[in-house]
């Protein structure tokens, strides 16, 4: 007799749509950050449903899927934080769907809703960081969530094995957000044995489609060659100065090794990337799909391999990796389900718990109306920095935030004449400062509004001390104090402040 896996019976529907909406009120409204990549997204898709175009007109380090989605988006609705929030939210709701239907193949129903709950309180709207980015409401890049989202679809298509033209499809439009999804994707369908034949074939004849009709349709505006550099996008990254960016894939994601005994719980996922060996070791030839989710979950990891997470990075990378040891350990012996459930309900509790706590640091209003959202102390600068912009600056006026804070320029709808909106050391790694100084030349802001921004995660800590130096003297040269919130930015021990440069006349 076959189990009924999928729907998920009414009392588990019901009770994950309830932990749905519990946790979307608790963290409502409480999630953006008002300077930190999160005002990327917002400020690409305002220009590009304006008709602006991506690689051309906005400078972007990954693929284009992500970012004309939400350019879209805001063509159909109009440019609000709002509804950017509700469509990753809808998101968030595919992505538990598709991940409790895989964990169910290999975990069993009960398995699976353990690995959604837990999922859904640690992963999606889990809040352990001061900057509010690493959320699937309001995440740092909308290729991590998408990425994730197509690399699920991927692998429940490919699980019914008369799928490879769609799971192929589907990967072509996953290889166009980020490259970690779409590698753990490729290795769960050739773990699982997928990858064979004609199977290979056409899942490889799929895959092609989306990338190359991507790049017919940004050829006419950015040319063939800056096309190209598009559709790699991320891929390609690493090619651009080997040095500088293995040095801060090193920084930022090799961890150190203390942290595996660090008494935060936060750190014990540091263990995920082994305790999923031994997964797929014990279930060994358990089957294609138990297989290939293992396999999955562990390349997923592979960018935070010797950092594993769940904050930062891993709110999308861990996530698959949690969620099916969770539902693995559920198991079928009633002592054992239980003692899992009590487990996974404690990490549930603890994530939602601290993710409270960083959701009560914020308390400052910024934007208004659907654009409207609550950040942390630095609130308390910025909006009196919006205010005096409004009045110094025409509202056609040209705005850069440097080094990073597209959110301001999308909040006060000034937007900046350049490509180039965050200038941090990934950024001027990947496009060379030369180039960004020489595109500042050629169409300087009306203003430029310089907010304190320390980056160690990079090994380079401040802009203009660090890196960044002949851009802060051209903007020295050029430009003219004409006021300051809050202590002096971008000097060390400066607590948080703005300082507005006008062009001189």
């Amino acid at each position: 007799m076959t189990r009924r896996l999928w729907p998920p019976k009414p009392a588990d529907a019901a009770g994950l749509s309830a932990l749905f909406a519990f946790l979307l009120a608790a963290r409502w409204g409480r999630w953006a950050d008002p300077l930190v990549d999160f005002g990327r997204e917002l400020y690409q898709a305002w220009r590009l449903g304006a008709g602006d175009s991506l690689y051309a007109d906005l400078a972007h380090l990954h693929g284009p899927l992500s970012q004309w989605w939400n350019g879209l988006l805001f063509r159909l609705t109009g440019p609000s934080l709002r509804a950017l929030v509700l469509s990753n939210l809808a998101v968030l709701a595919l992505e538990t769907a598709l991940l409790h239907r895989l964990l169910a193949r290999a975990c069993g129903r009960a398995g699976a809703t353990t690995g959604a709950a837990v999922f859904l309180c640690l992963f999606g709207f889990g809040d352990f960081t001061t900057y509010g980015v690493f959320s699937h409401a309001t995440p740092y890049s909308h290729e991590a969530t998408h990425g994730l989202l197509l690399a699920l679809a991927v692998m429940e298509a490919a699980f019914h094995f008369e799928g490879m033209e769609t799971a192929g499809l589907l990967w072509g439009l996953c290889a166009l957000t980020k490259p970690e999804p779409a590698l753990a994707a490729l290795a769960g369908c050739a773990a699982a044995g997928l990858l064979r034949g004609r199977g290979a074939a056409a899942f490889a004849g799929a895959a092609l489609l989306a990338p190359l009709a991507a790049w017919l349709f940004l050829a006419p505006a950015a040319g063939g060659a800056a096309a190209a550099r598009g559709v790699a996008g991320s891929w390609a990254a690493p090619l651009a100065d080997p040095r500088a960016m293995a040095s801060l894939y090193a920084r930022g994601f090799a961890g150190s090794p203390s942290a595996f005994f660090s008494p935060d719980w936060l750190e014990w996922a540091r263990a995920l990337p082994v305790l999923i060996l031994v997964l797929a070791w014990k279930w060994g030839r358990g089957g294609a799909v138990r297989l290939g989710l293992c396999a999955f979950a562990w390349v997923l990891l592979a960018k935070i391999m010797f950092a594993a997470r769940i904050h930062q990075y891993g709110f999308t990378l861990a996530a698959p990796g949690a969620a099916l040891l969770a539902a693995a350990a559920m198991g079928r012996r009633r002592t054992r389900r239980a003692l899992a459930a009590g487990a996974a309900a404690g990490f549930c509790v603890l994530g939602v718990l601290r993710s409270q706590q960083r959701a009560a640091e914020r308390t400052y209003r910024l934007g208004s109306g659907a654009d409207a959202f609550l950040c942390d102390r630095r609130g308390a600068v910025l909006a009196p920095a919006l205010a005096r912009l409004s009045v110094l600056v025409k509202p056609e006026g040209t705005l850069a935030v440097w080094p990073e804070g597209a959110m301001l320029n999308y909040l006060s709808r000034r937007r900046n004449p350049t490509p180039y909106l965050n200038l941090l050391p990934v950024e001027l790694a990947v496009w060379g400062e030369a180039e960004v100084l020489a595109a500042y030349r050629r169409a300087p802001p009306d203003a430029i509004l310089l907010v304190h921004r320390e980056t160690p995660e990079f090994g380079q800590r401040l802009f203009g001390t660090d890196y960044g130096r002949e851009l802060l003297a051209w903007a020295g040269q050029e430009y003219a104090e004409a006021g300051r919130v809050g202590d002096p930015p971008l000097v060390p021990g400066s607590r948080f402040g703005a300082t507005l440069l006008l062009r001189r006349r």
